[in-house]
């Protein structure tokens, strides 16, 4: 009976054995199929209305690099960043100087799945988990800022003249 049941177990890991595994961009198309669905559930539990449906793509780790190389350039220039790591530095947050956007932008591309971008109003798939319940839960997460961005105009944060001191929009 043992014997039994561990092959049935491992019949069972196996598959079925006839259908191939969908690959990484069949599963995150399947995801993105999935963001119609998403959406207005999202949209009742966060009581924020969907305007219109959110764009959705993949975008590559290498896009994703150029995307994040320009808003680090335009978020923390070369200067601020000098200065930024200095007061770090002093502060013993950091053991010695460090080039902080470079850092930001190598933390970003290796752990950065998804994002929603509120100058483009699209939500991008950047890496693909392993897991299709993880690859909604980010593509709700990300959702949830596209309908913040359709009720309150994130844009207006991410201006070089936000209303917000840092304190604020870090907050």
């Amino acid at each position: 009976m043992v014997r039994f049941s561990i092959s049935l177990l491992a019949l069972a890991a196996c598959g079925s054995g006839n259908a191939p595994a969908p690959t990484k961009d069949q599963r995150v198309e399947a995801a993105l199929a999935r963001v119609a669905g998403i959406q207005p559930r999202l949209a009742r539990v966060r009581e924020l209305p969907v305007k219109q449906a959110i764009p959705t793509a993949r975008q590559s780790t290498e896009d994703f690099r150029k995307f994040l190389k320009a808003e680090i350039a335009r978020d923390l220039p070369e200067a601020k960043s000098a200065k930024l790591s200095e007061a770090f530095l002093h502060l013993g947050l950091l053991a010695k100087r460090a080039d902080l956007a470079t850092a930001y932008e190598q933390t970003m591309v290796s752990q950065a799945a998804a994002y929603y971008d509120p100058r483009v109003k699209k939500f991008f798939v950047v890496m693909v988990p392993d897991s299709d319940q993880i690859l909604d839960v980010m593509s709700a997460h990300e959702l949830t800022h596209g309908l913040q961005d359709q009720a309150f105009d994130l844009t207006t944060y991410l201006s070089p003249e936000t209303p917000l001191d840092d304190d604020a929009q870090f907050a």
